[in-house]
């Protein structure tokens, strides 16, 4: 099952998520989950989870020279997506 999550970020960093994030870009994001609730205007209860980013950090993007010659600090982790850490 995929979860979408909405990220939340304030300050330096969501200029920078602003700036160097597009549809498809892999980051890593390091924050708290959140719930919003309210009621729409029908009276119905709603709510979402979203994250509260702390830190977001930049991975692998799409066609650049650093991709083609990758260092051993932008390695890629492969995880078994049926182990859950949680």
């Amino acid at each position: 099952t995929v979860m979408f999550l909405d990220i939340e970020t304030w300050g330096k960093t969501a200029e920078n998520c602003q700036k160097f994030i597009s549809k498809g870009s892999s980051v890593a994001v390091d924050g708290r989950l959140d719930v919003s609730n309210w009621e729409d205007k029908n009276g119905n209860k709603r709510n979402k989870i979203f994250c509260t980013a702390d830190s977001v950090h930049f991975l692998k993007s799409k066609n650049t020279e650093a991709d083609q010659n990758p260092s051993p600090m932008r390695e890629e982790i492969e995880e078994d997506p049926d182990e859950v850490p949680f």
